[in-house]
């Protein structure tokens, strides 16, 4: 099977999932995560295994640059994903959500969630439609409906957005190099939150 089948089984197999609350079995948690990867990649027999997290430290960059800056320099997400800290991210964003009513103060920490698991990148393909997924579901359990439309309508505002994001918990905020602070100054422009409720 080559790379397009599998990106339009994963693509029928998401459709599956919006249509079928119960498909996946909506705990709120790391396998709760992992359900929906397993599910939206079941018919790859590929190294993107089905559900695992990526199992070898490695480099791996955001993509779309070329699309969305005049400079190029790559933001790196975590080299290895750690099971239990995305278990602690999303406990505790699980429990920020559970202390709140106030809907603006739900979407940021629904927004906060989004980058955290981005950051993490836990698989080795499919980390995007997995999560948006999995932040629909916890959405949905705390009265917020996302709508992923505009994330279509506007995916260069959207890349500078999570860039922005990914270079905080790089820790590259304070930038002494030049290449480096006008990156971070375009995509600053752009808020995660924009992007991902309605």
């Amino acid at each position: 099977m080559n790379q397009e089948e599998i990106e339009k089984l994963a693509y029928l197999r998401g459709l599956e999932i919006a249509e079928r609350k119960d498909l996946i079995n909506q705990t709120f948690d790391l396998k709760h995560l992992k359900s929906i990867h397993t599910y939206l990649f079941q018919d790859s027999q590929t190294e993107r295994v089905a559900g695992s997290f990526r199992p070898v430290r490695e480099d791996v960059h955001s993509k779309n640059r070329n699309e969305t800056y005049s400079v190029r320099k790559p933001f790196y997400y975590e080299p290895l994903p750690n099971e239990s800290k995305v278990d602690s991210i999303i406990k505790q964003a699980n429990e920020n959500l559970g202390q709140t009513q106030s809907p603006k103060k739900k979407i940021e920490i629904l927004s906060n969630l989004y980058a955290d698991l981005d950051y993490q990148h836990p698989f080795v393909e499919g980390n995007s439609r997995t999560i948006r997924t999995f932040l629909e579901h916890i959405a949905q359990n705390h009265g917020i409906e996302l709508d992923w439309r505009s994330t279509a309508q506007n995916k260069d505002e959207f890349y500078r957005a999570r860039d922005f994001e990914i270079a905080k918990r790089n820790n590259e905020i304070n930038p002494t190099n030049d290449i480096e602070a006008y990156m971070l100054e375009e995509a600053k422009r752009y808020n995660t939150q924009d992007y991902i409720a309605t």
